[in-house]
């Protein structure tokens, strides 16, 4: 009896391929803003006062659970109050993000939507990270990139 081994090996430049799915996750990230709806009060029946960060993230992950060969993890730190994505593979990682001040405003676990937004591809952040030795410490090496990157967020999108 013959059997075969199927490898699933990440693409070649993990980068270029993240980058060519910045359409399908701005339309994920669009359909979870579309559905944001606030009262007077600033309460959404699902996603109380807060904002929808996290709803944005399960989004995106669910277009980047198909890429082959990578895995993902959870963005952002304990008492943060911003969550984004992590795609890894053995050798490279990066965090996809858009950045809360382009839909959002406010801070800690009030948010208030801003109308009308339209994202686009260049909303999609994509920064390397440090690929950790061991996948399970994340939150402890991502520290200064997490820095790196909202500060380089916040700095480009803000309005």
């Amino acid at each position: 009896m013959r059997h075969h081994v199927l490898l699933i090996e990440a693409p070649v430049n993990l980068r270029n391929h993240l980058m060519q799915l910045r359409p399908q996750l701005v339309k994920a990230a669009q359909e979870v803003y579309d559905e944001w709806s606030q009262d007077d009060d600033g309460v959404d029946e699902v996603h109380g006062g807060g904002g929808i960060c996290d709803a944005i993230s399960r989004a995106f992950s669910g277009i980047l659970v198909d890429v082959p060969g990578i895995d993902i993890t959870d963005g952002g730190q304990d008492g943060d109050d911003h969550a984004y994505v992590i795609v890894y593979t053995s050798t490279e990682a990066y965090a996809i993000d858009i950045p809360p001040s382009v839909y959002e405003r406010g801070g800690g676990y009030s948010w208030t939507k801003i109308p009308n937004v339209t994202f686009r591809p260049e909303h999609i952040v994509i920064e390397p990270v440090s690929v950790p030795d061991d996948n399970y410490m994340f939150e402890s090496i991502l520290d200064q990139s997490e820095v790196q990157l909202l500060s380089m967020s916040k700095s480009k999108f803000n309005r």
